[in-house]
């Protein structure tokens, strides 16, 4: 038995001494380990910084497309109500020439009818000598009637040249139809064809 005691140190030794050895590879692979998990742990560190910034700056790219498209609504909003006053202003601007035009045909259609009825007052004046050349005809020829008869026609001559007077002179047509009327009553023809003619004739210019 004393005999194998030293065999059996000596291998109880080399197993000892190799546990030794796989002990200290235990420990290099753990502190490997260890330097491996530390810089991991920077890594992700890093990376969660790196993440972070990507955040801030996408969050801050958000809030820009958020108040362009605030200022984008904005100036469509703006754009509309410059767009409503513009038809507002057309309209309005449409109305008031509408009511130009009404008030021009208004005068116009007064203008006419104020020249119509003075043609009307001219073609009743001229009437009236008329009757009165044709009624002149039909009486006697004595001194006495004839110069009442003188007097009467000076005094339709009289009243057709007050209406004449009360004509719109601007008017071309009532211009000529004065001239012809003051014309035949300086007339010393007393001829009922002629009268009749220059009668037709004021009707037709009417």
């Amino acid at each position: 038995m004393s005999a194998q005691v030293p065999s059996d140190l000596s291998s109880e030794r080399t197993l000892l001494e190799d546990a030794e050895l796989r002990i200290v590879e235990l420990e290099g692979e753990l502190s490997e380990a260890k330097r491996k998990h530390a810089k991991t742990k920077l890594h992700v560190v890093e990376v969660e910084g790196n993440l972070n910034e990507a955040e801030q700056k996408l969050f801050e790219a958000e809030s820009k497309q958020a108040e362009a498209e605030r200022k984008f609504l904005e100036a469509e909003s703006k754009q509309a109500e410059a767009e409503r006053k513009l038809l507002e202003a057309e309209s309005k601007q449409a109305e008031a020439e509408r009511k130009l035009l009404e008030a021009q045909r208004k005068l116009l259609e007064d203008a006419e009818s104020n020249l119509f009825n003075c043609l009307a007052s001219t073609r009743a004046a001229a009437q009236k000598y008329l009757d009165a050349v044709n009624l002149k005809e039909d009486q006697d020829s004595s001194a006495e009637e004839e110069s009442e008869e003188s007097s009467f026609e000076e005094e339709l001559k009289d009243f057709v040249e007050e209406v004449l007077l009360e004509l719109p002179e601007d008017k071309e047509s009532v211009e000529e139809a004065h001239a012809k009327i003051s014309g035949y009553l300086d007339s010393d023809d007393d001829d009922e064809s002629e009268d009749d003619a220059f009668y037709s004739e004021a009707e037709a210019e009417t």
